[in-house]
């Protein structure tokens, strides 16, 4: 008998944008039939579409208070208080020509020291301007600001990533004074030891900050309120301590039982591989999710409502699975394509 609990899967990025020719490659022909299967017999339904902020936005009442600096701050254990925070990640800042692209994943990510070093460094040389730079991982760091620097519109990193700089800078009253620090940062950060080293090494160099994110920890209520959450992201897992919803690492290789109440199952990894414009990393999630999850999804009752964040979502109820009218596409079919 199907539970009337509904498994929600907040996927952005799994259904692309990816380019044209990624739709009919020998990788994606044919390999994943679970995933198929579970999107040729369910239901579509308009969704928000874009990144993981705007889809988890419709479950919220007031959505602005979703800021990834705060919340993400308490998804990795630290304490943001009453203060301004952004997430400002490390990233590369590579000169192209008459611009500056954003460069950030796996070999631009500083270690456990050389992100210790870099922040005490920022913290030093920025303490008169009231910035303090807080690192919990090596890879997500998180910048406490003042007052007057708040008033910014951002951008989030993934939709910088191999971006040119300057379009996509702060904007706002305070925009120019943005531009000056991240400036300062760069050198500060080009001429430190740590990438002195990264450079005699031939590794990429770590010598810029992306803000983005802003915000103070406000008050949430969810509209439907979820059973649990299941995420690898620091700002589902800070909002989930914060509303009081229970949170377990996304585990690729089984969903959450099918109980009482329903399941948020949320990770941004394949937009992330996207956004690096790693296709290869993009087909290991699919791969990864395919074997554990959409496997066996496609072989039982459970009610499944999937968002990849494209502007469409895929609903089944128990029914869906007897759908054997409906012609099933490849995976070719569902994928947006860049452009």
């Amino acid at each position: 008998m199907a539970s009337s609990s509904t498994l929600h899967l907040i996927l952005p990025g799994l259904l692309g944008p990816v380019p044209r020719a990624a739709a009919t490659a020998p990788e994606v022909q044919g390999r994943f039939p679970g995933l198929s299967a579970l999107l040729s017999r369910a239901r579509k339904e308009r969704a928000p579409g874009g990144d993981l902020g705007t889809v988890l936005s419709a479950w919220l009442t007031h959505p602005e208070g979703l800021n990834a600096g705060p919340l993400g701050l308490l998804g990795d254990g630290g304490t943001p208080g009453d203060e301004y925070w952004f997430r400002a990640d490390p990233v590369m800042l590579q000169p192209d020509r008459d611009r500056i692209v954003v460069f950030h994943g796996d070999a631009a990510l500083p270690d456990r020291t050389e992100a210790d070093e870099l922040v005490m460094a920022f913290n030093g040389f920025f303490s008169d301007d009231g910035l303090v730079l807080h690192a919990p991982t090596p890879e997500r760091w998180y910048l406490q600001v003042p007052e007057e620097l708040a008033a910014v519109t951002t951008t989030p990193l993934l939709q910088v990533i191999g971006r040119g700089m300057g379009e996509h800078l702060p904007a706002g009253p305070r925009g120019s004074r943005w531009a000056s620090l991240l400036n300062e940062a760069q050198m500060l950060f080009h001429s430190h030891p740590v990438n002195q080293a990264r450079e005699d090494q031939g590794r990429p160099m770590i010598n810029g900050l992306w803000p983005w994110g802003g915000g103070r920890l406000r008050p949430l209520e969810w509209r439907h309120r979820p059973a649990g959450l299941h995420s690898d992201n620091p700002t589902v897992a800070g909002l989930a301590k914060h509303t009081g919803v229970s949170v377990v690492p996304l585990d690729c290789d089984r969903l959450p039982p099918e109980d009482e109440g329903d399941h948020l199952v949320i990770t941004d990894g394949p937009a992330a591989a996207l956004a690096a414009q790693d296709l290869g990393g993009w087909l290991d999630w699919l791969e990864a999710l395919e074997r554990g999850w959409f496997r066996g999804l496609a072989g039982n009752q459970r009610r499944v409502r999937l968002d990849a964040g494209t502007g469409r979502a895929w609903c089944r109820d128990g029914s869906g699975r007897w759908r054997f009218w409906r012609r099933e596409h490849d995976l070719g079919h569902w994928l947006s394509l860049e452009g």
